[in-house]
């Protein structure tokens, strides 16, 4: 059985040039049996990645930095508001 990928990598290729990044990509069987091709794109400059299903679309790390940083922010201010038991 013979994977079909319908893509060009030359967009991951400029994507990586342009910071510190990093793009993996994987191919073979999962544990279903199936083939399947995954794809990791990582940015060392704001410490994020995550996998994408098509290179053809935009890849936004820095969206996915900023929900995961206000996350934390409220997870931290709840954590240490004033008069907190757990401090």
């Amino acid at each position: 059985m013979s994977i079909q990928v319908s893509y060009d990598i030359a967009k991951l290729i400029e994507w990586q040039k342009q910071g510190h990044r990093q793009v993996d990509i994987k191919i073979g069987n999962s544990r279903y049996g199936n083939n399947e091709t995954k794809i990791w794109v990582y940015d060392f400059s704001i410490m994020e990645g995550t996998f994408i299903d098509n290179p053809d679309s935009e890849i936004d790390l820095e969206t996915i930095c900023k929900k995961r940083e206000r996350a934390e922010i409220i997870r931290l201010s709840e954590k240490y508001k004033e008069g907190a038991d757990h401090v």
